[in-house]
């Protein structure tokens, strides 16, 4: 009823982590269908966003006005009080909080102090961030795969982007269709989540591996290495060699504040990064190929 008050051109864009959120031990997933019947989102249009989160989180919703720039924001109160209230008779609010801001990239960037501000103070229940670059990803045309990657990452942040443009690169210079792919990351960080969902590799496939290297080991690097970050192996399918690309990421120039650290500044790099995911070899970087000796595996 909320979200009709407000809106009235459909379809919208809605995020959630309905069907990750529990309420009083109860799934959510059910929400989903109510949430896309009322807004005309779904995840055929690439509308209906499922963030991923924890099961004890609040649950959700953020209904997104591509038209307008405006923005939705409900959170739900799950105390048991509070949900007895809403199925009685005569039902209470179960929304513990409600806020409707324009969040349009280019009128936040036209009033940043503000926003900032407004950020800060948690508009949106702490989800300010996620919502405002995933919402601003989706208006801008993100392909699917992107959304997919964020919503497993649970935000849309220029460390997510290093990984899809790495993905990126390894499927269009180093196919492997049918082998697939061995991952060994050098150093963990946000990329992770992108490469392991686009790459399809994972540890629970023994596909995946992940190094937390010490200051002194890293120091320890030979010159060329300093900047690699990850090493992505494919095996011949005749040969069964592995072959492997060490390889590492550039940040360009853009321009975006410096600073990174506010809401703002991330979004500006999220969408300078979103126009250019067409180029990832401007930015990913190989810094060697190489084979690994008959009979041995990266696992090895």
């Amino acid at each position: 009823r909320e979200i009709k008050r407000q809106f009235r051109s459909l379809p919208l864009v809605v995020l959630t982590n309905a069907g990750h959120a529990e309420v009083n031990g109860e799934s959510t997933q059910g929400a989903l269908d109510g949430v896309a019947s009322v807004t005309g989102a779904s995840r055929g249009r690439n509308t209906l966003v499922e963030i991923n989160s924890s099961s004890w989180a609040p649950l959700w919703f953020a209904v997104y006005d591509k038209s307008s720039g405006y923005c939705a924001y409900l959170e739900l109160d799950s105390s048991r009080e509070a949900m007895t209230a809403a199925g009685s008779e005569s039902p209470g609010e179960p929304f513990r909080a409600l806020a409707t801001e324009r969040i349009d990239a280019a009128h936040l960037f036209r009033h940043a102090a503000e926003y900032e501000a407004k950020f800060s103070r948690r508009v949106f229940g702490g989800n300010d961030f996620r919502i405002v670059s995933i919402a601003n990803a989706v208006a801008a045309g993100a392909p699917p795969y992107l959304i997919r990657t964020v919503e497993l990452h649970n935000h849309y942040c220029p460390g997510i982007t290093s990984g899809i443009l790495t993905a990126l690169y390894v499927k269009a210079h180093f196919p492997s269709p049918k082998t697939g792919y061995f991952v060994h990351s050098l150093e963990h960080c946000c990329k992770e989540d992108a490469l392991m969902l686009l790459l399809n590799a994972y540890p629970a496939t023994g596909s995946y591996a992940v190094g937390y290297p010490t200051d002194a080991e890293k120091a320890a690097r030979t010159r060329e290495a300093q900047n690699a970050a990850t090493i992505v192996y494919r095996q011949d399918e005749k040969t069964k060699k592995w072959e492997g690309l060490v390889l590492g990421f550039e940040w360009a120039e853009t321009s975006c504040a410096r600073e990174g650290k506010g809401v703002l500044d991330k979004l500006c790099v999220d969408l300078w990064y979103l126009e250019r995911l067409g180029h990832p070899e401007a930015f990913v970087k190989v810094i060697k190929k190489f084979e690994l000796p008959d009979g041995v595996s990266p696992k090895d």
